[in-house]
């Protein structure tokens, strides 16, 4: 019933040898999230052969990746359709049954295995290496912020004071996040991890700046109840309020800047690129906005991304390219699956 194990091909095996990390949930909790959010029925004994793999292996995964990446598939079951149906209607998402009492096991492990601010890899019982950046990341929590984003929308709530926490961080990660008062009009993207030593995880990116935009309207929609106009913080967190208030547009003008239609954009060639992740972090970011832009600056994004991808794709039907993590065939195709069909959408309403 898996896909396999997530396997790091040099990335931070350095820092790993003496305590190796298993990851045996990632792959299939990210394949059966796209197949839901693809419209597979969850009675489909692919999927059901999935599911009862990590209940039984990895109910509460070793990190907090997978265990966001395992909380957003079980959410997606809510909005699962029949088998044989091709009903188009639209329906309110129900959680069910064990699907909910997992789900609340995993928010509960994800938030209670959150650092200061956010999240990394958090196994119980590690420490993660200063010599990799430190216990927090922007993509890791952008993950985890999307799987407690989709449980918000089910009525299972985390505490605002960790979205509090989640904005700060997020809003950390940003050029320029220092100053009082920063020029809106200056291209600001987001960083991995700010200040990193390593020039392209310190600096920013185009996924850790995707990553960064979808967080902030991630935690606005929450900490506004669905509002999500920054000014519904400025009484309550008038520390942050500038920073929120001028955070993405500049965000999305360091994109625009440094478009690319694939390449992950101020990413170095070699480890750690992640084309495809980069594109569906975009994806997430522009489609939790109700109606999204249809053109970034001169560009129609998501024509030219489908357009990019289609072309790449193997005749077997798989994506691929190589990265620092295997199965790389699955992680690509299912980020580029989740790009083309814009999984992300309706995940917030429109009021």
């Amino acid at each position: 019933g898996s896909w396999g194990d997530l396997e790091d091909r040099g990335a931070y095996t350095q820092f790993h040898q003496a305590e190796p990390v298993r990851q045996g949930a990632g792959p299939t909790a990210l394949v059966l999230y796209t197949l839901l959010r693809s419209g597979q029925s969850l009675q489909d004994p692919v999927l059901k052969r999935g599911f009862a793999y990590l209940h039984q292996h990895h109910r509460i995964p070793a990190t907090s990746m997978e265990r966001a990446m395992t909380l957003l598939a079980v959410l997606a079951t809510a909005e699962a359709r029949p088998l044989g149906s091709t009903s188009r209607t639209r329906r309110k998402p129900k959680l069910h049954g064990r699907y909910r009492i997992w789900a609340v096991e995993l928010v509960g492990h994800l938030v209670e295995r959150r650092t200061a601010r956010g999240w990394r890899y958090n196994v119980k019982n590690r420490v993660e290496s200063l010599q990799i950046g430190g216990p927090e990341d922007i993509v890791s929590t952008h993950l985890v912020g999307l799987a407690l984003l989709s449980a918000h929308r089910l009525g299972i709530k985390t505490e605002r004071s960790v979205w509090d926490d989640l904005l700060g961080f997020t809003l950390d990660q940003q050029e320029g996040s220092t100053l009082y008062r920063p020029d809106p009009r200056k291209p600001r993207g987001f960083a991995y991890i700010q200040g990193h030593p390593v020039a392209d995880e310190g600096l920013p990116t185009g996924g850790a700046t995707a990553c960064g935009i979808a967080l902030v309207r991630m935690a606005l929609h929450v900490l506004t109840n669905g509002d999500g106009r920054p000014e519904l913080l400025k009484e309550r967190l008038p520390r942050i309020y500038e920073q929120v208030r001028t955070s993405i547009d500049p965000a999305y003008l360091w994109l625009a800047e440094h478009w690319s239609a694939y390449a992950n954009p101020g990413k170095r060639k070699g480890q750690k690129v992640q084309h495809h992740h980069w594109l569906w972090a975009f994806e997430t970011a522009q489609d939790l906005v109700p109606a999204p832009e249809a053109k970034l600056g001169e560009h129609a994004w998501y024509a030219e991304i489908a357009k990019e991808l289609i072309n790449r794709q193997h005749e077997d039907g798989r994506w691929h390219v190589q990265g620092s993590w295997e199965p790389a065939d699955v992680l690509d195709t299912c980020f580029a699956v989740l790009f083309l069909k814009r999984a992300t959408r309706g995940l917030i309403a429109a009021r």
